[in-house]
């Protein structure tokens, strides 16, 4: 993951993607200063296009996520930013409260300069409702390796030329390395042994271990393809195992991102914890708009084998 500023930078454009469809919203864009004899530009952290060409409009976000306030300094450079590279408005994001000194300078500018704080609240703050979120990992582990049949075509692996070659791979590998990425459905993107069997496993409710097989057919149904020396050949796999799927829950903070004067624009729903396979943790936004409240997308760090879901208590979201 990135570090926390870069994180909170990509967060808030991906809250404008969702208040502004209709913009083209980039992070960490450099803009050219005008007139410049050197064409020296302007780091700006998003920049949001917005309207037809004849009459584009350009919005700077600057985003600082420290301890201490945005200072009357730091402001003053990111007003002359904004006339620096010939843009309309500037929208300022803290985590912390606004000086009154910016608020005040903010305020006398019009619809020029905005002011956003995005701390968290209280879930009694939340319009919709959205009081037992939580989320849940499961944590699915392979405890024990049984039956492992993999079997191959002969004649296609010989017109292929990896029929040596994988039965020598074979032969040097009685137990199959379940995290190893070899396998493959669409010979495009590669999975392991380890995801085949998690996706295979079908547990009863309350089921939090037990025995698994998965099997797949050379001539029938969904295709296994086992990559050798770069060349895919479709397979038939029989594993046969015993597994365990610890399931955790935690709470979720929630986060307002507030304009000054008009309240929450959006809301952001936040989770992370360190699993035994390595940090997890989400971000995502919800907005308002005509069809009512929505996720606007994620932000994730995901072990690899960790599955993360969202649950709620409530039938009137969507």
């Amino acid at each position: 993951m990135e570090k926390d500023g870069k994180d909170l930078e990509k967060l808030v454009q991906l809250i404008n993607m969702s208040i502004e469809p209709d913009s083209v919203i980039e992070h960490n864009v450099f803009l050219p200063v005008i007139g410049s004899p050197s064409k020296r530009t302007r780091q700006c952290d998003i920049v949001i296009t917005s309207g037809p060409k004849h009459r584009q409009t350009i919005t700077l976000i600057e985003v600082q996520d420290r301890t201490s306030k945005v200072d009357i300094n730091t402001f003053n450079g990111w007003l002359d930013k904004l006339n620096e590279v010939g843009a309309q408005h500037l929208v300022c994001v803290s985590r912390l409260e606004f000086a009154e000194s910016i608020k005040e300078k903010a305020l006398l500018s019009g619809n020029k300069v905005k002011l956003i704080t995005i701390r968290e609240i209280d879930e009694n703050r939340v319009p919709f409702g959205l009081f037992k979120l939580k989320f849940k990992y499961f944590d699915f582990k392979i405890l024990k390796s049984g039956k492992i049949d993999l079997a191959f075509s002969k004649s296609e692996t010989q017109s292929l030329g990896i029929y040596d070659e994988i039965k020598e791979y074979l032969n040097a590998n009685q137990e199959l390395n379940f995290n190893l990425k070899i396998f493959s459905h669409d010979q495009s993107e590669l999975i392991c042994l380890y995801k085949i069997c998690r996706d295979g496993t079908l547990t009863k409710k309350g089921e939090n271990f037990g025995v698994g097989k998965v099997v797949f057919e050379k001539d029938n149904g969904k295709p296994l393809f086992l990559l050798i020396n770069g060349v895919f050949t479709r397979i038939s796999l029989e594993v046969e195992y015993e597994w365990q799927n610890d399931t955790i829950e935690y709470p979720v903070s929630i986060l307002s991102y507030e304009q000054q004067n008009d309240g929450s624009l959006a809301w952001v729903f936040e989770g992370q914890n360190e699993t035994p396979s390595g940090k997890l943790s989400f971000k995502i936004p919800v907005v308002n708009d005509e069809k009512g409240f929505r996720i606007g997308g994620i932000i994730t760090t995901i072990p690899q084998d960790v599955e993360l879901m969202l649950y709620k208590e409530i039938n009137d979201f969507k």
